[in-house]
């Protein structure tokens, strides 16, 4: 695991979130120890993936280890921002999944003050616990979308995108028919990620042939690659996702259909492990690189690609291989 544990204690932040992410994706038990040296000594705000990933691993005394961390995130407090407030959040909701209600006080006296952070940031993980204890009356439609209804366009919770993705998952995550008004009108968003997570969400909530035609409609008048490719999933539009993947301009739009095509192994994607970008690059890997027929060659890019974010991707598809074979 040299290129993991490489990149997690490195110096890029976005990479070591990434190494992160895999740890916990591939069930990398062996790197547990490391993660835990990841979150008490980063002072970066994105180590967040590591307390994710560390939970999916649940190594011995983990509720302890996050009980201190929740008491000291070592990261700047913020106070202004998000920062601080996402990785004590991340611990807070870390805790929860493991019943630990360590956080709970604290995540309590933000929703009431109606911070972003458990409002929109972390409003789809806590809706996935088996229990949100008594954070459920601050997850629904109605207090979620309170200021939404009032005024869409006030203030970053309204416009900033990746908050907006986050709220659009959530309501796509709550039994009750209020949250259709909302996602309609995030379906016509100007970003095309906003538009594209509402229309996920909408059918999510509605999932039969009118929500089709009613995303067709919006995705084929807006025509970017990527809103193409968010209807062309829902419609189960294999050509088109294998046309974006190998002719989209924008890598991460390419990404995004690999992703799309992850369930279908007959997908043709010889051509995208040689991707310019080494995002598409990694995708393909993790998707597609545990199929025998492509083991070869993530031996070979593990020892050859130029960037270390693939070479992380082929080291953790070949240990999930060897250690859990299908």
């Amino acid at each position: 695991m040299k290129n993991i544990a490489e990149a997690l204690h490195g110096k890029d932040p976005q990479l070591a979130a990434e190494a992160a992410r895999m740890i916990g994706t591939w069930k990398i038990g062996e790197l547990a120890s490391d993660l835990q040296v990841h979150i008490t000594s980063s002072r970066s705000y994105a180590k967040s993936s590591a307390i994710h990933s560390l939970v999916a691993l649940s190594p011995p005394g983990v509720r302890d280890f996050l009980e201190s961390v929740f008491e000291n995130p070592n990261v700047p407090n913020d106070f202004y921002w998000y920062g601080f407030k996402g990785v004590r959040g991340a611990v807070a909701v870390a805790l929860l999944s493991l019943g630990n209600n360590t956080g709970v006080p604290w995540m309590l006296e933000r929703a009431v003050e109606n911070d972003d952070v458990i409002l929109r940031w972390l409003a789809p993980a806590l809706l996935r616990l088996a229990s949100m204890g008594e954070m459920a009356p601050y997850l629904t439609a109605g207090y979620l979308c309170l200021r939404d209804k009032r005024d869409r366009f006030d203030g970053p919770s309204y416009t900033e995108p990746g908050m907006l993705c986050q709220l659009c998952e959530a309501l796509g995550l709550i039994d009750s028919p209020e949250v259709i008004e909302h996602l309609e009108f995030y379906m016509n968003f100007h970003s095309r990620f906003v538009r594209g997570q509402a229309c996920r969400a909408f059918f999510q909530q509605s999932p039969n042939e009118a929500s089709k035609l009613k995303i067709s409609t919006i995705t084929n008048r807006y025509g970017t690659d990527y809103d193409l490719l968010i209807g062309a999933s829902i419609h189960r539009d294999l050509s088109t996702l294998e046309r974006i993947a190998k002719n989209a301009s924008v890598g991460f739009d390419r990404a995004a259909a690999i992703q799309e095509l992850r369930a279908h192994s007959g997908a043709q994607m010889e051509a995208a492990f040689a991707d310019p970008d080494p995002y598409v690059r990694q995708t393909v890997v993790e998707c597609f690189g545990r199929e025998d027929a492509h083991f070869p060659r993530i031996s070979r890019m593990q020892k050859e690609d130029p960037s270390l974010w693939v070479r992380c991707a082929c080291e953790a598809v070949q240990y999930a291989k060897e250690k859990y074979p299908c």
